[in-house]
């Protein structure tokens, strides 16, 4: 590992601008919601966090995991990969990274623990090789903790250390090991266990010579920080869907493949999950033509969950389709519910 984080491939190739990450991330979950890609990120460092508990690995592990996992996810799509053999394969790499070796058997155990899971060794050591070459063999990590214990050593500021550590492993949960340096993301974790535990660290800061526009930056890390702890109780409740956002991933990723397709009209095709549909009609125009709308999809398919809540969400159902039809279902249908669905909303 390079001994200077400045010259590391950390710093150089894995610290972005927060517009650069932006791009990165619109580029890449064009079909999908911010908060859909927050929620199954967050879902999975949980899960991770969970995994490395029950294996009582070093915490370095688990947050050079963390970093491993968002590396890879900004550079391939979650539709692309499924993240329930990514994370573990991401563990198993850190435990080499870190050098503290386990081996594929007991990784999968402790998986097995926390959910039911499908894969093997084979896939796990298949899929090391594909990260690998994804992250073109590059695994340099640097963690905010050297910096940490360094000041707590010299025996500076023993009431934060606890608190400071917490609040740095809870930022892996963010983007901010993607946006900053370690150094900033220490500094901002005493500045957070500071404000907290009421303890007066500007003349430390002084003796630093921190400058106005650094202390700008580790405040705007402070904030990311407190903005996450805020959403982590709506994260951890819409986590809860995370069968059904993972199918809308599914979906995003077949309709990249068939060309002008949209992912919603694919959805009232196939998917009888009331979540799936409601989760995608978040960032979706009901209406959305596409030779037809979703709902002369749902209706041609029968598929009377999808129509149900594509009229709650004010479906046009006077819209005519590519060949002018004008009768979403005909009155002789072997669809009645469907029908009767339609003659309500029509009376309305």
């Amino acid at each position: 590992m390079a001994a200077n984080y400045w010259n590391s491939s950390h710093c150089n190739r894995w610290i972005f601008s927060k517009i650069k990450l932006e791009e990165l991330l619109e580029k890449n979950y064009q079909f999908i919601l911010p908060e859909h890609r927050k929620t199954i990120m967050f879902f999975f460092h949980k899960k991770i966090i969970q995994t490395g508990t029950i294996m009582k690995c070093p915490q370095k592990i688990i947050s050079t995991c963390h970093v491993i996992f968002k590396r890879f996810y900004l550079i391939k799509k979650l539709t692309e990969h499924d993240p329930w053999l990514i994370f573990p394969t991401c563990f198993y790499l850190s435990s080499k990274i870190e050098e503290w070796f386990i081996s594929a058997n007991v990784l999968i155990e402790a998986i097995s623990k926390i959910t039911k899971w499908e894969y093997t060794s084979e896939d796990i050591f298949q899929n090391e090789l594909l990260v690998l070459g994804i992250l073109g063999y590059d695994l340099i990590v640097f963690h905010p903790y050297k910096m940490l214990t360094e000041i707590q050593e010299k025996g500076q500021f023993q009431e934060l250390y606890q608190l400071a550590w917490s609040i740095i492993n809870d930022s892996y949960f963010t983007d901010l090991c993607l946006l900053y340096s370690p150094y900033l993301l220490t500094l901002a974790s005493l500045f957070i266990a500071s404000i907290t535990s009421s303890v007066d660290i500007t003349s430390w800061f002084s003796q630093l010579q921190i400058t106005n526009e650094t202390l700008t930056e580790i405040k705007k890390v402070a904030n990311i920080v407190l903005e996450f702890y805020k959403e982590q109780p709506l994260l951890n409740q819409h986590s809860e869907k995370i069968d059904a956002l993972l199918e809308v991933v599914k979906f995003a990723q077949e309709a990249e493949t068939k060309n002008g397709e949209n992912p919603l009209h694919l959805v009232c095709y196939k998917n009888t999950n009331p979540d799936v549909i409601q989760e995608m009609l978040k960032y979706t125009d009901p209406n959305i033509l596409n030779g037809e709308t979703p709902l002369h999809v749902s209706c041609r398919n029968g598929n009377v969950i999808s129509a149900h809540y594509l009229i709650e969400a004010k479906a046009d159902t006077t819209i005519r389709n590519n060949e002018l039809a004008s009768d979403l279902i005909p009155s002789d249908s072997a669809h009645p519910e469907l029908l009767q669905l339609l003659m309500k909303t029509k009376k309305k």
